[in-house]
């Protein structure tokens, strides 16, 4: 799996920070022009995908919630139970 930050505000440092202490290795992509905003139909920061090995978003939660970790692992979990074995 492969966790990828895209910042439409063109901020890498500020994207970089919040991710200091988590767990997680993330590509920062800047993304000025919005163009994640078109392809994923985002309407509102932050908003969280995740994205199958086809490009499509198979999850998809706009704004901040306390308990995002838990939601983000329950849908990863179901994700890898659906997945066909490499």
């Amino acid at each position: 799996m492969k966790v990828v930050i895209i910042d439409a505000k063109n901020q890498k440092e500020p994207t970089q920070k919040i991710m200091n202490g988590v767990p997680v290795t993330a590509l920062v992509l800047l993304d000025d022009k919005r163009l994640g905003w078109d392809v994923f139909e985002i309407v509102g920061t932050p908003t969280t995908l995740i994205v199958d090995s086809k490009g499509r978003a198979v999850f998809k939660h706009i704004g901040y919630a306390e308990y995002m970790n838990e939601m983000l692992s329950r849908e990863i979990d179901a994700l890898l139970e659906k997945s066909e074995p490499l």
